[in-house]
């Protein structure tokens, strides 16, 4: 019996930097069946995405021999992974029962081993019935529920709301009444893409798919209290911790903190809370001044959402929060963030995604805005605010355009303030940001800390 989930396998290595490598495979040694047909696939242009479909009993395993091929994998259940492959000893099993998409650099070679000849009856290109087929899978050999919460600590919320009115909102995170509460109320966070159709988001975490079950934090408030002494806090912590882990057997919990709050990040890294990111806020007012040059530019369409997907997963950053991050690993953050990007084109998470619109250009850019609608309303104020951009090789150059199109966007909208914010090791957007005018407006650090 096959396996019904999608994993990487190491091939064996051999050689040198000296005089070059290679990869061997043996039937049914390390790929996982007997291999009866191989197919090969190069050239592809960097906009198509290939794939499309799901089979009833070919299994396979992809190869990237040259370049760098993205595969895009989704089970029926809806749990959704985004595998980058670019090592040519490391190969991914597609079992049938996942539908999968492949988009390639130029230069990629493609090797494809499969354990059936070609017969076109058993692929299942059609999405619908690929769901109805593969609705119930077998289990899974050797795993549990695959479920894992997490939680926002919303640290500015918790530090400008009043104790008993923060305790109240966040007992087992139901917000409680007025602008600021149902703005940024603590959420859970489902790691597990299963449940992504449960959408629950805040003004710091909008897109993260959570599930309906929320863990009891009516601690969390007092964590930030000015009046607990450290040992006090770091108890408090610990006992949070132990509430979650005996409740959820997993979880995941980060925070952004003020720079300047020394205490408070003592506190955090001495209970085993890790720095994940160091982030800067930009901002550019006055927007009525603005007169940087104009170029073409458009909302991405909604068939086009796959592609903005494509483009963040492959626009790595090691240094952003998810990549950064242990507890993700870069295929859980590559994916995260190819599903985020997608769904501010797809799901609404986005006013608006701006794309390039300069044929023969390629879709290989992009920039999504949020006016933030209630922060905005809440400071008597209009905002708008860079959630996240992504710039590939075709569109080199493009990321000034596109943030000079955005101001130019909310000047013409009446707004106040554009912000942005980036890692702080992100020189390419301090250069576009002195280019354009923007200012630093605050340094944060992001924390996490999580019970496997």
């Amino acid at each position: 019996m096959f396996s019904n989930i999608p994993y990487l396998i190491q091939f064996p290595k051999l050689g040198d930097q000296s005089i070059g490598y290679i990869s061997v495979i043996e039937q049914q040694q390390v790929v996982p069946f007997e291999i009866k047909r191989i197919f090969w696939t190069y050239y592809t242009p960097e906009s198509i995405v290939r794939g499309r479909h799901a089979h009833y009993s070919t299994e396979q395993v992809l190869v990237a021999a040259a370049g760098r091929i993205l595969v895009t994998t989704e089970l029926a259940n809806g749990e959704i992974e985004l595998f980058r492959l670019e090592d040519p000893c490391v190969g991914l099993y597609v079992p049938p029962c996942a539908w999968h998409t492949m988009q390639y650099s130029h230069s990629a070679v493609q090797l494809a081993l499969a354990s059936q000849p070609y017969d076109e009856s058993d692929y299942i290109r059609d999405h619908k019935l690929f769901q109805e087929r593969w609705k119930t899978p077998p289990e899974r050999a050797g795993c549990g529920p695959g479920r894992c919460v997490g939680v926002l600590l919303p640290y500015y919320f918790l530090r400008q709301y009043p104790l008993s009115g923060s305790r109240s909102c966040l007992v087992r995170g139901q917000p409680a009444g007025g602008n600021r509460a149902r703005e940024q109320k603590s959420c859970t966070l489902g790691i597990h893409p299963g449940q992504r159709k449960s959408i629950g988001c805040c003004s710091s975490c909008r897109g993260i798919p959570s599930t309906s079950a929320r863990p009891c934090i009516a601690c969390l408030p007092d964590f930030l209290s000015t009046r607990l002494t450290r040992p006090s806090w770091c108890a408090r912590q610990r006992h949070c911790g132990s509430r979650l882990a005996a409740r959820h057997g997993a979880f995941y919990m980060f925070s952004v903190v003020p720079a300047e709050d020394i205490r408070l990040l003592q506190s955090l890294t001495g209970v085993g809370w890790q720095l994940v990111e160091t982030r800067l806020t930009y901002y550019r007012d006055q927007l009525p001044a603005f007169d940087y040059p104009r170029h073409p530019v458009r909302a991405a369409r909604a068939e086009e959402a796959a592609q903005v997907g494509c483009v963040a997963a492959a626009a790595r950053n090691p240094y952003d929060r998810f990549h950064a991050d242990a507890w993700f690993g870069e295929a859980r953050a590559d994916a995260y963030l190819a599903r985020y990007a997608e769904n501010t084109v797809a799901a609404g998470l986005a006013a608006t995604v701006l794309v390039p619109d300069e044929p023969p250009l390629p879709l290989d850019s992009f920039l999504a805005i949020s006016d933030l609608t209630g922060d905005a309303a809440a400071l008597g104020t209009r905002l708008s605010r860079v959630l996240l951009t992504a710039v590939g090789p075709a569109n080199r150059g493009w990321h000034v355009k596109l943030m000079a199109e955005t101001v130019h966007r909310a000047r013409a909208l009446g707004q106040e303030a554009v912000l942005m914010t980036t890692q702080a090791t992100n020189h390419a957007v301090f250069r576009s940001c002195e280019k354009l005018g923007f200012k630093l407006g605050a340094t944060s650090h992001v924390l996490a800390c999580h019970g496997r």
